[in-house]
């Protein structure tokens, strides 16, 4: 989104047509999330779009990160897994809460994350120490890759 220039409230008004308020944000388990839309903008095909949003039953609430791998530019849904407390990859604990204002951040596709990915929507400051950028990513080591995988196809 953010190479080709698009803006968070467009891509919001894309997504969620039907929000009056697209910085309160939409839950990814939505229907009225127009996925259509997301895969057509994305350019990732609607069964990985799928795929990729687990039940609501199985994620937590919070937005929860591993602040290794959103260092390398990788959040996936096995992070979000509900009760999971550590990172599978990195077995350090998995954070849910802004380190510097402290509080809790929702798991919702909003404005203002689309605008500032990685940054808390609170005090706007980075949830890691150093930013991850798209022409600067990190490849995650093939044994944290693995781990990742096996969480998520064991259902960790």
């Amino acid at each position: 989104m953010r190479v080709n220039g698009v803006s968070g409230l467009e891509l919001m008004h894309h997504l969620a047509p039907h929000l009056t308020d697209p910085y309160e944000g939409i839950s990814p388990f939505d229907t009225k999330l127009q996925r259509r839309a997301l895969s057509s903008l994305l350019r990732i095909g609607p069964r990985r779009i799928r795929t990729s949003v687990e039940s609501q039953g199985r994620t937590a609430e919070q937005f929860q990160f591993c602040p290794t791998c959103l260092f390398s530019g990788l959040h996936g849904v096995v992070h979000q897994r509900r009760g999971l407390q550590q990172c599978p990859a990195h077995a350090i604990p998995m954070r849910s809460r802004c380190q510097h204002c402290e509080r809790p951040i929702a798991y919702r596709l909003t404005t203002t994350l689309l605008d500032a990915p990685f940054a808390c929507p609170f005090c706007r400051r980075r949830l890691v120490a150093r930013i991850w950028l798209p022409g600067h990513s990190r490849r995650l080591a093939m044994t944290h890759r693995t781990s990742l995988m096996r969480a998520w196809v064991t259902g960790l």
